[in-house]
This record gives structure tokens, C-alpha cells and sequence, in this order.
């Protein structure tokens, strides 16, 4: 179970890492001329992990990657979410 739970935590930092890297990607490459941030496919999906974010955000919701993760490791759910949870940890 560690290891699914491993999976998990690795594939939910890729997540965050693609919202908020894509949104300074998105803008330094404007600035940069960069092409291929202008993909129809790479900004829908931006788009779209953005959109769910803030809908989670709005309605109070835990993101199910932090739930399956604390499920798989027998943690409680409903504490912290996962990036306060992990920049704890790295922090202390």
C-alpha cells in the first residue's frame, strides 16, 4: 500500500507542478515567443486543472489525490491539505 500511496503523492506534486509551472510557462513563453504554449491541447488541459483547483477551493474539498494518499497510508483525512502537508515535512 506504501508504495500505490508513493505513487500517488509523486503523480499529485506532477499536478501541482503542471498548474503552476504551466501558468509561468505559459507567460514567460508569451514574453519569449515560445510556440508550443500556444498548443490548443497543452492550454485546455491547463485550463481545465486550473478550473478543478478553483472548484475544489470554492466548494471546501479536499483534492482526492490527498484523500486516496491518507486512505492508502492509514492516515485521517481532512487535516492538512497536500501542499502544506509536504512543505511541512521538507521545512522540519
Amino acid at each position: 500500500m506504501a508504495l500505490l500511496a508513493d505513487a500517488i503523492l509523486i503523480a499529485h506534486f506532477l499536478f501541482v507542478l503542471f498548474v503552476a509551472g504551466g501558468l509561468l510557462a505559459i507567460w514567460v513563453g508569451a514574453v519569449l515567443g515560445w510556440r508550443w504554449i500556444y498548443n490548443f491541447w497543452l492550454r485546455t488541459a491547463h485550463l481545465g486543472a486550473m478550473l478543478f483547483v478553483a472548484a475544489e477551493s470554492l466548494l471546501g474539498l479536499m483534492c482526492p489525490l490527498t484523500v486516496w494518499e491518507d486512505m492508502l497510508r492509514g492516515t485521517e483525512a481532512g487535516g492538512t491539505g497536500f501542499i502544506q502537508r509536504w512543505v511541512s515535512h521538507m521545512l522540519y
